[in-house]
């Protein structure tokens, strides 16, 4: 449909005016009438280029894949011990752990190592570790754990979306329908209000 994927990193944004935005990447300056900043923990960095600070701060969250399928013929939540196994095509996935600590700090893997050991105590299959398996990723969370989903006040032509903590995915589909409302200058199906950047 006439779009183009670049795969770059953005450096900073300027706002020149209400119709002209200034992005500058590694590699190269691009010019756009309008700008939507949807990425995750790294929009705290984007709109502190347009002199806006949002209390956005990362969840970081393990998860370690065993290489068994079929422990589990649904995905099961454990209230006590805080984690969640889930069977999928690839294994068996064992999640749970949050902890607050940016997006430099190294990632701390003991926190995906002792999910195995909470999963021997549940299961009463043997289970073998796959310690190459773990993985950590960012959730972008914010102090009242709602999305910011917005104008931007510098620039109505840049918009916000971003900050939807453990829900990205699941919210994606109508955050997706709310832009397209507001990049179009319609009327949103729900009042947006409680998602303003400017509620901080």
């Amino acid at each position: 449909m006439g779009g183009q994927f670049i795969r770059d990193e953005v450096t900073t944004i300027e706002s020149l005016s209400h119709h002209s935005i200034k992005i500058k990447t590694s590699n190269q300056n691009i010019k756009a009438k309008k700008l939507i900043i949807s990425a995750g923990i790294f929009s705290k960095e984007l709109v502190k280029n347009l002199g806006i600070n949002v209390p956005l701060e990362t969840e970081r969250g393990y998860h370690l894949m065993l290489p068994q399928q079929q422990l589990l013929n649904r995905p099961v939540a454990f209230a006590q011990r805080r984690f969640i196994i889930t069977p999928m095509q690839t294994g068996t996935r064992l999640a749970g752990t949050v902890e607050f600590a940016g997006t430099k700090t190294k990632p701390n893997w003991k926190r995906a190592e002792n999910l195995f050991h909470h999963a021997k105590q549940v299961l009463n299959s043997p289970i073998e570790s796959a310690s190459d398996q773990k993985w950590m990723g960012f959730r972008p969370t914010l102090p009242d754990s709602l999305p910011i989903i917005d104008h931007c006040c510098v620039n109505p032509n840049i918009l916000f979306a971003f900050g939807h903590q453990h829900l990205g995915l699941t919210q994606a589909g109508i955050t997706a329908d709310i832009i397209s409302d507001l990049v179009h200058h319609k009327k949103t199906d729900i009042d947006i209000s409680p998602f303003s950047v400017n509620r901080f």
